[in-house]
């Protein structure tokens, strides 16, 4: 193994062990959370916990549009959006 690849294989170590402990965390506080190692898949959890046919609301997330949770919503015929980014839904 070369010493780049042992490093990144460190570093993803220590970045799950750092995940699982915000994990136990939010957990002795009521709060669910899953650790998962890539967007695509965070994208899918996300998307996995809205019901279809929900009305979503959406603020303001950079992560989540980073993920391309919004522009999946904007897309979706599954579920009601309020995008406070289309100017007719802001009053």
């Amino acid at each position: 193994m070369s010493e780049a690849a042992g490093f990144a294989k460190a570093k993803t170590w220590q970045l799950v062990e750092h995940a699982q402990v915000a994990i136990s965390n939010f957990k002795k506080r009521n709060i669910e959370a899953q650790y998962v190692p890539d967007s695509g898949q965070a994208r899918d959890v996300i998307l996995g916990l809205i019901p279809k046919g929900a009305s979503v609301g959406w603020g303001d997330s950079l992560t989540m549009s980073q993920l391309g949770v919004l522009d999946h919503l904007r897309a979706a015929t599954d579920f009601r959006l309020f995008d406070s980014f289309v100017p007719e839904l802001v009053t």
